[in-house]
């Protein structure tokens, strides 16, 4: 598994990522016997925007939905859309750019592109009601690849690499000084950004591609904890609500299989995890995005793909209050 690129999800879990290294994993077989607390019935996705192109990476709040899309002339070049809760799409990017979300915070979302020309991916910052961009702390965008990013009033979250293809390290990098945080250094290890939200920030570290582990970080306290990984298997796809509350996804392994059933996991804080929704066998995701309602709940964003990883498209599972 030399490259990639962002129509392959096989070796990019998150398009536009690093490729997985070609660790020597053994087969992983289903744990029987382990009991899954959860929700007393489980939830049942429902699709949000499904079509014959690809939609996939989204970035939700109650009031706006932004995620990737590509076209039926150009199957590997992807726009941003955003979507206001009630309105027409607009595209966020500019023409002869890709570009894939990484989070909204209010009405700030937080993208990555490139030029079709280039190969390097910058972070942007743009407002979905202004529809402008605004500027980055000096330093976070380099001559390396800076990508999936999450925002917050005072932080961003983001992942750094030399090229597209080799292994990155998570940073936190301040919006208010010049301060930046090294939560995961640069290893062989397969590093995926998750969430920013409050106090928390989540990502996702593969030590092996069969043990996933999801960790959860204390802003203020600058401590970060390992989750709980009771089944011993791979955790993804990581988000996280204001709380501290993390979600993500569990499988045997993070690449695409044709046989490999995903799980969603809720975390609170404090208490054991609880069992959302699982997909059908074969069915994958990428990436989960919370997204808290005014009357209470959360409804949980994700791109589903097919049992080939050849397409996605977005759904959903509402958290009832």
């Amino acid at each position: 598994m030399t490259s990639c690129d962002e129509s392959d999800n096989v070796r990019c879990p998150i398009f536009g990522g690093p490729p997985i290294k070609p660790f020597i994993v053994a087969t992983a077989s289903i744990v029987a016997g382990i009991a899954l607390p959860g929700l007393a019935r489980a939830l049942t996705p429902e699709p949000v925007i499904a079509t014959r192109l690809i939609e996939k990476q989204p970035a939700a709040t109650e009031s706006y939905l932004a995620y990737s899309q590509n076209s039926s002339r150009h199957r590997d070049r992807f726009n941003l859309y955003v979507r206001p809760e009630g309105q027409p799409r607009f595209r966020a990017n500019p023409r002869r750019t890709i570009a894939f979300a990484g989070m909204i915070d209010g009405t700030t979302l937080a993208y990555y592109r490139r030029r079709l020309s280039d190969t390097t991916y910058d972070i942007k910052l743009f407002d979905v009601v202004s529809k402008t961009h605004s500027g980055l702390p000096a330093g976070v965008n380099t001559s390396r690849n800076e990508r999936t990013p999450a925002v917050s009033i005072d932080w961003l979250l983001f992942e750094r690499s030399r090229t597209r293809f080799s292994p990155g390290q998570i940073l936190l990098a301040s919006r208010t000084s010049s301060e930046v945080r090294t939560l995961e250094p640069r290893s062989d290890a397969y590093v995926q950004v998750g969430g920013l939200a409050g106090n928390y920030a989540v990502w996702t570290r593969c030590g092996r591609l069969s043990h996933c582990q999801t960790w959860r970080y204390d802003i203020a306290a600058q401590t970060k904890t390992r989750l709980a990984n009771p089944a011993g298997r791979s955790q993804f796809a990581a988000s996280v609500l204001a709380d501290g509350t993390t979600y993500y996804a569990e499988s045997s392994t993070i690449l695409c299989r044709r046989d490999k059933t995903v799980r969603f996991f809720q975390q609170p804080l404090v208490g054991s995890r609880e069992l959302l929704a699982k997909l059908g066998r074969g069915k994958d995701t990428a990436l989960t995005s919370p997204a808290s309602l005014t009357g209470g709940g959360v409804d949980l964003f994700f791109d589903r793909f097919t049992n080939n990883c050849a397409s996605s498209d977005i759904y959903k599972v509402r958290i009832g209050p």
